[in-house]
């Protein structure tokens, strides 16, 4: 399944489709995150279960658990994503090529 994901990811031409490239994206990071979680509550049993979900959940749910704090994240790497979109297709140089 992950192989497939991944070749649907790939698959979609950057700008178009967006939807699917996002669902992608969404689920690979879910079984990333579900994976990190299994493995340490696996590797230290916790004492309670709310113990269990706390840890489960520091690599399954948000870490801010804000509104605030998720759309102000979300403006901020749309934005950089769309600047580094653009100097991608403009030509921009981040760093200077070292002269010889």
């Amino acid at each position: 399944m992950v192989q497939t994901l991944l070749q649907q990811y790939r698959d979609i031409p950057d700008g178009t489709e967006c939807h699917r490239k996002t669902y992608a994206s969404t689920t690979l990071s879910g079984a990333a995150g579900l994976i990190f979680s299994a493995y340490s509550v696996t590797l230290q049993p916790p004492d309670s279960f709310l113990e269990g979900v706390a840890r489960t959940g520091r690599y399954t749910f948000t870490a801010a658990h804000s509104y605030g704090i998720g759309a102000a994240a979300c403006a901020y790497m749309g934005t950089i994503a769309a600047l580094v979109k653009m100097g991608q297709l403009e030509g921009w140089k981040v760093f200077a090529a070292p002269k010889v």
